[in-house]
Protein backbone atom coordinates (compact mmCIF):
# COMPACT_ATOMS: atom_id res chain seq x y z
CA UNK A 1 0.00 0.00 0.00
CA UNK A 2 1.43 3.70 -0.67
CA UNK A 3 0.69 7.37 -0.33
CA UNK A 4 0.31 9.87 -3.08
CA UNK A 5 1.35 12.97 -2.04
CA UNK A 6 0.09 15.36 -5.08
CA UNK A 7 2.68 18.49 -4.27
CA UNK A 8 3.10 22.01 -6.28
CA UNK A 9 6.03 20.72 -8.09
CA UNK A 10 5.97 16.53 -8.31
CA UNK A 11 4.34 13.75 -7.15
CA UNK A 12 5.45 11.74 -4.60
CA UNK A 13 5.13 7.70 -4.01
CA UNK A 14 5.63 6.68 -0.60
CA UNK A 15 5.47 3.08 0.97
CA UNK A 16 2.82 3.75 3.94
CA UNK A 17 3.69 3.41 7.39
CA UNK A 18 7.06 4.54 7.13
CA UNK A 19 6.61 7.58 4.47
CA UNK A 20 9.90 6.26 2.90
CA UNK A 21 9.75 8.03 -0.61
CA UNK A 22 9.47 4.95 -3.43
CA UNK A 23 9.12 7.35 -6.69
CA UNK A 24 8.96 11.07 -7.55
CA UNK A 25 7.63 12.76 -10.72
CA UNK A 26 8.08 16.11 -11.19
CA UNK A 27 5.07 17.49 -13.61
CA UNK A 28 6.97 18.01 -16.29
CA UNK A 29 7.88 14.39 -17.06
CA UNK A 30 3.75 13.43 -16.32
CA UNK A 31 2.71 13.61 -20.11
CA UNK A 32 -1.21 12.48 -19.07
CA UNK A 33 -3.49 11.47 -16.46
CA UNK A 34 -6.64 9.77 -16.77
CA UNK A 35 -8.79 6.45 -15.24
CA UNK A 36 -10.85 3.81 -16.01
CA UNK A 37 -14.37 4.39 -17.17
CA UNK A 38 -15.50 0.53 -16.49
CA UNK A 39 -13.67 0.43 -13.02
CA UNK A 40 -13.50 4.35 -11.44
CA UNK A 41 -10.99 3.31 -8.62
CA UNK A 42 -8.02 2.55 -11.08
CA UNK A 43 -6.34 6.00 -12.62
CA UNK A 44 -3.34 6.11 -14.42
CA UNK A 45 -0.67 8.85 -15.50
CA UNK A 46 2.28 8.37 -18.33
CA UNK A 47 5.81 9.59 -17.49
CA UNK A 48 8.80 10.46 -20.03
CA UNK A 49 11.65 7.84 -19.06
CA UNK A 50 13.61 8.94 -22.11
CA UNK A 51 13.67 12.46 -23.29
CA UNK A 52 16.64 13.04 -25.41
CA UNK A 53 14.84 13.62 -28.43
CA UNK A 54 11.14 14.22 -29.24
CA UNK A 55 11.79 11.22 -32.24
CA UNK A 56 12.93 8.84 -29.37
CA UNK A 57 11.09 9.39 -26.75
CA UNK A 58 9.92 6.49 -24.72
CA UNK A 59 6.55 6.44 -21.81
CA UNK A 60 5.52 4.22 -18.91
CA UNK A 61 2.54 3.98 -17.71
CA UNK A 62 1.97 3.60 -14.14
CA UNK A 63 -1.42 2.18 -12.95
CA UNK A 64 -2.86 2.63 -9.60
CA UNK A 65 -6.09 1.80 -7.86
CA UNK A 66 -7.57 4.21 -4.81
CA UNK A 67 -9.86 3.19 -1.63
CA UNK A 68 -12.70 5.00 -3.38
CA UNK A 69 -14.33 6.50 -7.06
CA UNK A 70 -13.80 9.91 -4.78
CA UNK A 71 -10.35 9.60 -3.97
CA UNK A 72 -9.56 8.33 -7.40
CA UNK A 73 -11.58 12.02 -9.01
CA UNK A 74 -9.84 13.94 -6.36
CA UNK A 75 -6.03 12.34 -7.29
CA UNK A 76 -6.50 12.88 -10.85
CA UNK A 77 -7.75 16.17 -10.91
CA UNK A 78 -5.21 17.51 -8.57
CA UNK A 79 -2.48 15.83 -10.82
CA UNK A 80 -4.06 17.25 -14.23
CA UNK A 81 -4.22 20.55 -12.82
CA UNK A 82 -0.86 20.89 -11.73
CA UNK A 83 0.28 19.59 -15.19
CA UNK A 84 -1.85 22.50 -16.87
CA UNK A 85 0.26 24.80 -14.51
CA UNK A 86 3.83 23.23 -15.24
CA UNK A 87 2.91 23.82 -18.66
CA UNK A 88 1.85 27.83 -18.03
CA UNK A 89 -1.66 26.98 -18.96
Amino acid sequence: EVLFDVKETEVLIQEKPSLKVLFHYPYPEISSVGRRLDNRNLFAFCIGVSLETPEHTSFDCLVFESNSEEECEEIIKRIGKQIFKSLGV
